[in-house]
């Protein structure tokens, strides 16, 4: 155990989804894993912050991420008319939001 130090106890790296409003840069939406986020669990994330706000993007931004770069991914879009937009391959400031 480790009282005092939750950064220290295992697992020692947390992925973390955080949904934002590219225009009022609000965060409408997290989520943290212990291990990689399948592409199911980041559109559960997404429907969520959808409820939250009220309505649908236009857009979805985000990496090339094997969550975002499959099938099902895509077709969630489709099926919700989202366009999913990817970032510049090696360009990490190509979706950073401030």
């Amino acid at each position: 155990m480790c009282p005092g130090f939750a950064f220290a106890c295992r697992p020692f790296c947390w992925w973390v989804a955080v949904v934002v409003d590219y225009f009022s840069r609000a965060v409408v939406g997290f989520a943290v894993f212990v291990k990689r986020s399948t592409s199911l669990e980041m559109q559960r994330v997404l429907d969520r912050a959808i409820r939250k706000v009220g309505s649908r993007p236009r857009y979805v931004i985000s990496d090339k991420g094997t969550q975002f770069w499959c099938d099902s991914f895509k077709d969630w879009c489709q099926r919700r008319g989202i366009r999913p937009r990817f970032g510049a391959v090696q360009q990490h400031g190509s979706i950073a939001v401030i």
